[in-house]
């Protein structure tokens, strides 16, 4: 479990135990793994992504933006590229595929002058 979380984080350094054990517990709850494998199923079918959501980003009438690490091995940066110019996209230096996580004090930053931006243009 510890080398698939791994994949998650720039730095492994900020797995620890009670990370995976926190994990390994989660998935042990009750229809956890059948709901896993029914989205992943869904989502994934023949191991290919099913849905392109792009399209449907630059028509939203709303502030949208993207939040990246500029290391996540589990969707690459570069899929930010092919976003639309009306999705903001912010890619996070010393980050992997949970930026949330590892660069926390940024990604709130980023979340709050959206939110201000959107009520200012009301």
């Amino acid at each position: 479990m510890k080398a698939a979380i791994e994949l998650l984080f720039a730095e492994g350094t900020v797995i620890r135990r009670q990370m995976v054990n926190d994990f390994l517990q989660s998935k042990r709850l009750d229809g956890v793994p059948e709901a896993l494998r029914q989205i992943a199923d869904a989502s994934f079918p023949g191991g290919r992504q099913a849905d392109d959501l792009r399209g449907g980003l630059g028509g939203l009438a709303m502030p949208a933006q993207t939040v990246w690490g500029a290391t996540d091995r589990i969707i690459p940066p570069a899929h930010a590229e092919a976003l639309p110019e009306a999705i903001g996209t912010h890619i996070i230096k010393d980050a992997g595929h949970m930026p949330h996580m590892e660069q926390a004090a940024q990604v709130n930053g980023l979340i709050q002058s959206l939110v201000r931006a959107a009520k200012e243009n009301g």
